[in-house]
């Protein structure tokens, strides 16, 4: 006879052993470990620059399809050489396709800088307000302006800091 290893009595032990109490703190336990990690990568300053990255191409992609029409009728504008009502469908679409492109990618690097910066400032300061901003707003525009000389970066920087204060006071995200 083949007799199984393992007899029905001692499966009925083993499984009255667990309860559901113990099946749902495992459960829990799973949860936590899992929340703990997806506030670790949502918290990162890598994750927040590269949504922020995402973000501005977003904006600047929208930006960019908004105000190339303008662009496109203004006489001193690099775009607005030619009259646009000269213009084929495929040219205005060439030229705003080139304008978005243009907008997103200058967008996405403001967005990356500044959350970057931002987060860095937050996590060594250990606080989460107004100063980070003005510091990051500071550190982006004097970064950006930075090739045009020291002047044009305390402009720059200037002019960063007070725009990032605005934007909190108005916003009230501190």
């Amino acid at each position: 006879m083949n007799k199984d290893p393992v007899d029905d009595s001692q499966v009925k032990e083993f499984s009255s052993s667990f309860s559901t109490r113990d099946v749902d703190e495992n459960l829990m336990r799973k949860k936590a470990d899992f929340n703990k990690y997806q506030f670790l990568v949502s918290d990162s300053c890598v994750t927040k620059g590269v949504m922020s990255f995402v973000g501005g191409f977003g904006m600047g992609v929208l930006w960019g399809s908004l105000s190339s029409p303008a662009e496109l009728s203004n006489p001193y504008s690099p775009m607005g050489s030619v009259d646009p009502g000269s213009m084929t469908f495929k040219q205005v679409f060439k030229a705003t396709r080139e304008r978005c492109v243009s907008y997103g990618k200058s967008f996405a690097v403001l967005g990356l800088m500044f959350a970057t910066f931002d987060c860095t400032i937050e996590k060594y300061r250990g606080k989460h307000d107004k100063v980070n901003s003005l510091a990051a707003g500071c550190l982006t525009g004097g970064a950006l302006s930075a090739r045009f000389g020291y002047k044009a970066a305390a402009g720059g920087c200037a002019g960063f800091a007070a725009f990032s204060f605005i934007i909190d006071s108005i916003m009230g995200t501190h």
